[in-house]
């Protein structure tokens, strides 16, 4: 069995790098897989560092990781952001259609959450696996 690396993999001074740069990092919980999110997101919080901060996968398809999700943010006072939904989520839905609503609902769920705990910014994901070449914003009708 492959040993997983150890949460102190993350010891160099990233602030030496950035300077005066109002700038943050921010460690995505996947790193250690959705399985051990809350133990990446607060070995984070309790590093105290400036602008160092975790990123959340903010899911909305099921509601138990949701809730999940809502108990951890109450405990974490670092910066945050989100990684926004994608999982039966498809940007490229036409306006009036079942699926644009699902995005549009999945968004302002998102975003409601993100006021609520004073997160400011959202990782807009976007998958589109049935064409190689495309332009987005000929796609999207956001």
């Amino acid at each position: 069995m492959k040993k997983q690396p150890s949460l102190l993999v993350i010891q160099w001074n990233y602030t030496d790098y950035i300077g005066e740069i109002d700038m943050k990092l921010f460690i995505s919980s996947l790193v250690r897989g959705m399985a051990q999110m809350e133990k990446i997101a607060l070995w984070v919080d309790q590093k105290q560092e400036t602008g160092l901060g975790v990123e959340l996968i903010a899911f909305t398809h099921d509601e138990v990781y949701w809730d999940r999700l809502k108990r951890l943010l109450s405990k974490l006072s670092c910066p945050l952001t989100f990684h926004g939904p994608y999982i039966n989520v498809e940007a490229t839905s036409p306006k009036g259609t079942l699926e644009y609503s699902h995005l549009i609902d999945s968004y302002c769920r998102v975003c409601s959450l993100a006021a609520e705990y004073h997160v400011n910014h959202i990782v807009f994901h976007y998958i589109y696996p049935h064409c190689r070449h495309f332009n987005l914003h000929s796609v999207c009708y956001l």
